[in-house]
């Protein structure tokens, strides 16, 4: 039976702008090449997950807009469910982000101009994250996400939470959140300020806070990646060397790969190869997200 997957988390407009270098303090960048797309969070694990699996649902707020309709169409058409988006009928502009690129640094410079939703939750998108078999947690909104964790029996629903460093300084944010996750994944900047607003050595010591928690991963970009589970050595993997086309979206296409896994009992190691396949063909798509096209081939050699 497959598994009902809720992707809580923004969508952006984005802005991609290739340039050969990123311009130093008061230096200026040719651009190369302008490309607008979908981009998020929330967005981009939903669509790559659509690309593998059914029942794929992203739950956020948009704005009463054309940019927010064709957003929605475009990840309609491409299988994600429009079920938990509601509209904030009172707002006009919708979250941006304007990246420089460069293949030459490996590295990107991003700019988010916030729109003017307001994230009030419905009935509805309570009623679909509790009624999932997974919940991955993405949303930069502090009482959306706590309203929402609210519905979330541990018992039934698997909760996934990407961390955000800003939200880790929340007592109450922070508690919730590891004691209803049962997977958290964060950068090493993230993992810094979590365990340090803690009062931990490292992360490992969290497993203590939570009955459920039972892996950590910690991205560490070009050094791969760790796993820390409960009771078990640290395991450390590699990264998928590929062609740097824009260096933006690694880490939400890493954590569709993780979501996947996790919504299919698969064992943690197989589960990070796929994030790692999907991550690198992420980087080397032009958008920021991975070339739709070829997920679901990625994900077939996985599987192998």
């Amino acid at each position: 039976m497959l598994k009902r997957i809720s992707c809580i988390g923004n969508i952006t407009d984005d802005t991609l702008l290739s340039v050969a270098s990123l311009p130093e303090l008061d230096d200026n960048a040719y651009v190369n090449k302008g490309i607008y797309c979908l981009g998020g969070r929330g967005g981009v694990v939903a669509l790559t997950l659509a690309q593998m699996t059914e029942n794929v649902e992203l739950v956020t707020v948009l704005p009463d807009s054309e940019q927010a309709y064709a957003a929605q169409d475009f990840l309609g058409q491409h299988g994600v469910s429009l079920r938990g988006i509601s509209t904030d009928y009172g707002a006009r502009r919708m979250h941006s982000v304007i990246a420089a690129l460069s293949t030459e640094d490996r590295n990107s410079i991003s700019f988010f101009y916030p729109g003017d939703v307001r994230f009030d939750t419905t009935e509805t998108q309570r009623h679909v994250v509790k009624e999932s078999d997974v919940a991955y947690f993405s949303t930069h909104k502090r009482a959306f996400n706590l309203d929402l964790l609210g519905q979330v029996d541990t018992d039934k629903t698997t909760v996934i939470h990407n961390v955000a460093s800003y939200l880790s300084s929340d007592e109450e944010y922070r508690t919730t959140m590891i004691e209803k996750s049962h997977v958290l994944i964060c950068n090493e900047q993230e993992s810094d300020a979590l365990t340090a607003a803690s009062d931990v050595d490292n992360v490992s010591l969290l497993f203590e806070r939570s009955r459920v928690l039972r892996s950590v991963i910690v991205t560490e970009g070009e050094d791969g990646s760790i796993v820390y589970g409960r009771g078990t050595e640290p395991q450390r993997f590699g990264i998928e060397r590929c062609e740097i086309v824009a260096p933006i979206g690694a880490g939400d296409s890493y954590a569709a790969g993780i979501v996947y896994g996790v919504a299919n009992s698969w064992p943690v190691d197989r589960a990070v190869q796929l994030a790692i396949r999907l991550s690198a063909l992420s980087v080397s798509s032009e958008t920021s997200y991975p070339d739709l096209s070829k997920v679901q081939q990625t994900l077939h050699e996985v599987q192998a």
